[in-house]
């Protein structure tokens, strides 16, 4: 299955981009990100609402370059 892809530049700390018509209730096990950090910290997936649990946490590390996807 191929997957179309979303490109987010410029988050910040508190940041959110909310997408549509993705489907995580049907036996999804992974997510896949690429990240270029400029400084460390983690990407929370929730579903639904903002305010819903969060389903994934993605640890964002500082080993890589910023810039370097």
């Amino acid at each position: 299955m191929s997957a179309d892809r979303l490109f987010v530049t410029a988050i910040h700390n508190g940041d959110y981009k909310m997408v549509q018509c993705v489907d995580f209730g049907r036996g999804t096990h992974a997510v896949e990100v690429s990240i270029s950090p400029i400084f460390g910290g983690s990407m929370e997936i929730r579903t639904d609402h903002i305010d819903r649990p969060i389903v994934a946490s993605i640890d964002v590390s500082l080993s890589r370059e910023a810039g370097i996807w």
